[in-house]
């Protein structure tokens, strides 16, 4: 049966994650930084008759990404907006599957700071900065165990997006501004993992998961991460 006004379910959910990334800027040079990462994730979700609206803000930061005797500090914040549709009737192995598919808008920002040394050996700093703003498509799939588990996977990408890229404004003359498709710029995501309801308001989650960014305009970028997860999130 389908929902009414009064059945309508809301979500808020944290999730912590450590992990790694790896990074290589053309800004700052075509070697490949890599290190340690933590992130926080912040999700509301309302559902509203087998649609599902979601609003999420993450934010990740590695204070030491190295290359060699090099490093660099990054941050990278999102704000995504989505809506999942539901289709119905899909089986596998003889369970139900809860399938969820459709459109998502985000803004996505990397700030990274360069720790550099001159011909004295006197330490400088660069600044680089990617940012998007995107409409993509996402889908996740979701399937019961039993004993309250259960299990999910998921993904997204861009499809067309806004490119921000600001490094040194006093001696460049090209806009930092352009507009592209995948080909040009691609903000790519996956999870999977495991998950425990112990009744119908709480919810435990164990994922791995993992971002990809690639901007080809202006100096080179590109940006990976994976992490594990642990989120918890409340019904009301």
């Amino acid at each position: 049966s389908r929902a009414g006004p009064a059945e309508r379910r809301l979500s808020v959910g944290a999730d912590l994650a450590m992990g790694s990334m790896a990074v290589r800027d053309e800004f700052v040079s075509r070697a490949r930084y890599r290190g340690g990462t933590r992130a926080l994730g912040v999700t509301w979700q309302q559902d509203i008759e087998g649609r599902e609206v979601c609003v999420r803000l993450h934010y990740l930061s590695v204070a030491h990404l190295r290359s060699y005797n090099l490093s660099a500090g990054v941050t990278e914040t999102e704000l995504r907006v989505g809506c999942l549709h539901r289709a119905q009737g899909l089986w596998a192995l003889g369970h139900p599957l809860r399938v969820r598919l459709g459109p998502f808008a985000n803004v996505f920002v990397h700030f990274r700071v360069q720790n550099m040394a001159s011909a004295g050996q006197s330490v400088f700093r660069a600044y680089s900065v990617a940012g998007l703003l995107s409409l993509g498509a996402q889908g996740e799939v979701a399937g019961d165990l039993g004993h309250h588990l259960n299990w999910v996977a998921a993904a997204s990408f861009s499809v067309l997006s806004v490119v921000v890229r600001s490094v040194d404004v006093r001696v460049s003359e090209v806009s930092p501004i352009t507009f592209g498709g995948p080909w040009r710029a691609l903000r790519s995501g996956w999870r999977a993992g495991l998950g425990f309801s112990p009744d119908d308001r709480l919810d435990l989650k164990l994922l791995y998961a993992g971002e990809f960014t690639r901007i080809a305009w202006r100096d080179f970028f590109l940006s990976g991460d994976d992490a594990v997860s642990v989120g918890v999130s409340w019904r009301f």
